[in-house]
């Protein structure tokens, strides 16, 4: 063999082991992105189902800033005296005021509080010009636990009555169309 050749061949040999060599991290790589990228929906839609899951979430503590930018204290509950949250949506704030204005003259004599949370900027807008003024909170900024587990609770048509510390929230349905003022009142009134 001759120089030149011996010299083609030595070249050739390792432009081919570089070329083999870039193929593997290549397809290294895809595989891994491709792993990730599974992962990455998995774990998305895991999320998501633990979203959408009332169970999943444990309502904490009715603490937070109100509309006004004031903070809110947790409420101390009992049996004796349940706190109430629920929540105001913004493509119904008006009903959804009237309803607990409503319901906040009916259970005026018990030993209850009530306290509402909003679900985005035209709610608190909304509260914040209310008047006259509410006869309960609205927590406007909420622990996020919390305020998720209500937002799930309301998507099934439910409020969230506290009745003890260390106690699992009692759920109640105050959405739909059995659901008056009459008869949340009285279930309220009842705990």
């Amino acid at each position: 063999m001759t120089a030149r050749a011996n010299q083609l061949t030595k070249s050739f040999n390792r432009e081919a082991v570089n070329g083999l060599l870039l193929l593997i991290v290549l397809v290294y790589c895809g595989v891994r992105l491709f792993q990730n990228a599974a992962t990455v929906r998995t774990d998305r839609k895991q999320k998501e189902i633990r979203l959408l899951t009332p169970q999943s979430l444990p309502f904490l503590a009715d603490k937070g800033v109100d509309v006004f930018g004031n903070p809110v204290v947790p409420s101390v509950a009992s049996k004796k005296h349940p706190v109430y949250v629920f929540l105001l949506r913004g493509d119904r704030i008006d009903s959804d005021l009237s309803f607990w204005l409503d319901i906040s003259r009916h259970t005026k004599k018990e030993n209850i509080t009530l306290i509402g949370y909003c679900d985005g900027q035209d709610c608190s807008s909304r509260v914040r010009r209310s008047s006259p003024l509410l006869p309960f909170r609205v927590i406007e900024y909420g622990e996020v636990t919390s305020s998720q587990a209500l937002i799930n609770a309301d998507r099934e048509g439910y409020l969230l009555g506290l009745i003890g510390v260390g106690k699992r929230p009692k759920k109640i349905k105050w959405r739909g169309a059995n659901s008056t003022v009459l008869n949340i009142s009285e279930e309220l009134g009842r705990q």
